[in-house]
């Protein structure tokens, strides 16, 4: 006699049903953003080949135009007659060891430079000498600084996420 043993399977567990709409969607925006991020860095970088250095802005004494959190890259620059009316990057005399990117606006004859920020109603009272200028501003790219920034000021929380 043969008894028949009714096999029992499993019965399949269905699986959370995932939009396919949805993950395409989220898929596209973490590719966009790794692009844009990805793309951000290599414009700060690469500049880099020629001789141009990047300097982060850390003051927003040249809003709106230049922010804090973004980057200057700035080129070498070998006279004054190139500076003037431009952004320049030089050494911060009322903060030794930090660079501050300020607009020049006037070439004084004994060879100094008067700057200003953009957003300041006065010009700066220290003048700034061609041996104490880093270079000349010739990119921008924004809010690529600004994690570097936030270690700076402690805000530990945007700065992990």
């Amino acid at each position: 006699m043969s008894t028949a043993v009714a096999s029992q399977q499993p019965s399949p567990v269905s699986a959370p049903r995932r939009s396919g709409v949805a993950l395409l969607l989220a898929g596209l925006v973490a590719r966009t953003w790794l692009w844009f991020v990805a793309g951000c860095i290599v414009v700060t970088l690469v500049p880099i080949l020629f001789g141009w250095r990047p300097f982060v802005v850390e003051s927003g004494s040249m809003q709106p135009r230049i922010g804090v959190g973004d980057v200057v890259l700035a080129a070498p620059v070998d006279s004054t007659g190139d500076l003037l009316g431009r952004v320049t990057v030089f050494d911060d005399p009322s903060r030794p060891g930090t660079a501050k990117p300020h607009r020049i606006v006037t070439v004084n004859p004994d060879g100094t430079m008067t700057s200003k920020g953009d957003a300041n109603q006065q010009v700066d009272s220290a003048p700034v000498q061609l041996s104490d200028v880093k270079g000349l501003g010739r990119l921008l790219v924004s809010f690529v600084g600004l994690p570097y920034i936030w270690a700076q000021t402690g805000q530990l929380g945007l700065l992990v996420l």
